[in-house]
Parts: structure tokens; C-alpha cells; sequence
């Protein structure tokens, strides 16, 4: 699994005030977009712009695909899911 470099959180991802750990999102057994978003901190000297980009997971916990972030401008992430979801759960949870 990838790691986002410029994250404060080793493993978790946030947007807003959300913070998605990798192992919670991973659990849930589906597609999922886990999405930093950009902003400034402030330096001793000048203020620093940090921006992760965002990541599509499958089931298994890898990376399907991911932004790449030279620019801080909005990305799109188009994916196509090959594998109907409703496989990716057991048929017991089905019934619950």
C-alpha cells in the first residue's frame, strides 16, 4: 500500500475536520475515496502549501489509483469497477 508523504498522520488521510484511518476504510470491504485536502502552515520564515491529492482503494487495500499533485488544482479520479459490489460481501452479512 502507498503512503502519502506529505500527511501528518502516518496511515490516515483528512479532509476537513474527518480524519479516514487506512484500516477502518479497508475493512468496509469496498471501493472507497480517501482525498486530502490542501492548505498553508505557517513557518518561522514563510509559509509552507501542502496538498496530498487524493487515492481510490479496492477491497484488498491497494491503490487502484491516485492523483498526481503538481499543481494545488482540483483533480478528477474516474475509475471504472469491474467486479459488482454486492461480490465483495459475504452472503451472510447480505441478509443482516
Amino acid at each position: 500500500m502507498q503512503r502519502c508523504i506529505m500527511c501528518t498522520y502516518r496511515w490516515a488521510w483528512t479532509r476537513g475536520k474527518r480524519v479516514y484511518f487506512v484500516p477502518r476504510a479497508v475493512q468496509a470491504r469496498a471501493y472507497i475515496l480517501i482525498n486530502n485536502s490542501a492548505g498553508d502552515t505557517p513557518n518561522t520564515q514563510e509559509t509552507l502549501s501542502f496538498g496530498c491529492g487524493a487515492m481510490i482503494l479496492d477491497p484488498l487495500g491497494q491503490v487502484v489509483k491516485r492523483t498526481r499533485q503538481p499543481t494545488r488544482a482540483e483533480k478528477t479520479l474516474v475509475v471504472t469497477i469491474t467486479k459488482p459490489l454486492d461480490e465483495l460481501v459475504p452472503d451472510f452479512e447480505m441478509e443482516r
